[in-house]
């Protein structure tokens, strides 16, 4: 599997790849839809019931689900606090930057190469929790403020349907309900979605090369870097949080520490349009917060000894 700094590189050099070929004319920006759409309903729901193949019945787990859920709940709040004096197009770039993870498409694949199946598992329970509010829970909170949202705003129904037709999410409750009531994830269903989940990774970090622009510039640079500051400090002592003070076993423990570290959401630019946001520095934060998470990601491995 290599060490953290090869697997950082070569995170960073499929990352690179995408981006090369589009600028090189190979690609072009909407092939990232086409990509996502194979990834998100294709290797990332393969990936997960690889995870789910080395499930062991542990209730401790459905805690996880939880801390996700708690730790978007937390941000979130934070972010409303500190936009308090902000102009409406920072209050909405900050109440989508700071909270929600990019865990299928980055964290997952990234944590599954170092840790197994068994980190898959684990990374997937906290995504269940994060998948509330990164797959619409946000984007229904901000567009009800009255000051912040669109015209249209979702109904709980529109908000329960956008959820549970994400379908990983889907997959997570299936996958979940199976493990804890019926039995173990069948073998042979396990060798099937094992060799296409092992292709997530490669088309994740593909795909958010193909999506990476940079157009930001002036004082949005700013807001962009200090956003970002508050984001990796509150991710930092969530880390510790999780690493010194939870009772889980080593590994999770471990585990936690790495996944509170997942760039901005991929989903971030899109709920940013629907509010009436400004795109590209929300395009711009999440391309410049995959770096800093293969950085911060790779260190937390390396004084981890993982």
């Amino acid at each position: 599997m290599g060490t953290p700094l090869e697997r950082a590189a070569a995170s960073v050099f499929m990352i690179l790849l995408g981006y090369a070929l589009k600028r090189a004319g190979f690609f072009s920006k909407s092939d990232a839809d086409t990509v996502a759409k194979l990834c998100l309903n294709i290797t990332l729901p393969a990936a997960i019931i690889t995870g789910f193949g080395s499930y062991k019945q542990d209730f401790s787990l459905f805690a996880v689900i939880a801390l996700g859920a708690v730790c978007n709940a937390v941000v979130l709040g934070v972010s409303w606090f500190m936009s308090v004096r902000s102009t409406r197009r920072d209050k909405i770039f900050h109440m989508f930057a700071l909270p929600g993870y990019q865990i299928g498409t980055f964290t997952l694949p990234y944590i599954g190469s170092a840790l197994g199946p068994y980190g898959i598992l684990v990374t997937c329970m906290f995504d269940m929790g994060n998948a509330l509010f990164a797959c619409g829970g946000t984007y229904a909170l901000v567009s009800a403020m009255p000051s912040l949202g669109s015209e249209a705003r979702p109904t709980m129904k529109e908000f329960v349907k956008r959820v549970f037709s994400t379908v990983p999410f889907v997959v997570y409750i299936v996958a979940l309900v199976w493990v804890t009531f019926i039995s173990g994830v069948p073998r042979c269903i396990v060798a099937l979605a094992e060799p296409i989940g092992a292709a997530n990774s490669f088309a994740a970090m593909f795909m958010i090369g193909l999506m990476i622009e940079i157009k930001t510039k002036g004082a949005e640079l700013w807001t962009v870097f200090s956003t970002l500051a508050v984001r990796y400090a509150a991710s930092a002592a969530l880390a510790l949080l999780f690493y010194f003070y939870t009772p889980f076993p080593l590994v999770t423990r471990q585990i936690l520490a790495l996944v509170v570290f997942s760039p901005v959401s991929a989903l971030c630019p899109i709920f940013t349009e629907k509010c009436g946001g400004d795109t590209g520095m929300a395009g711009f934060a999440g391309s410049i917060s995959i770096v800093i998470s293969v950085i911060a990601m790779t260190a937390c491995m390396a004084v981890m000894g993982i």
